[in-house]
């Protein structure tokens, strides 16, 4: 009774061990990112960075889940935001793979 008491408690602590770790990883990175990156991206970048077609990110700013604004006629996706979309869409396809994040 003691030990999986003992067992409980010290899989918590991993979990928030783990949990800490993983967000100052994010932080960490998303740094790196506002260095290596301006502020607004272009499709073009977009597509370079995502290794798809233009025609395919010119869909994805039509997706209103994709983070993307018109400017005149151009099309401006906000670096951060689009990062952590990326970050999020992989990470529900993980769930849903049922792989753990």
């Amino acid at each position: 009774m003691i030990d999986d008491i003992i067992k409980l408690y010290i899989q918590q602590q991993v979990q928030e061990e783990v949990k800490k770790a993983l967000s100052e990883h994010s932080a960490g990175q998303a740094e790196k990112r506002n260095n290596n990156y301006p502020p607004y991206l272009t499709v073009p970048e977009v597509a370079s960075i995502m290794r798809l077609g233009k025609n395919k990110v010119y869909d994805l700013a039509h997706d209103p889940t994709f983070p993307a604004f018109k400017e005149g006629r151009k099309i401006r996706i906000p670096t951060n935001a689009f990062f952590n979309w990326l970050e999020s869409r992989h990470e529900s396809e993980l769930k849903a793979k049922g792989e753990t994040v």
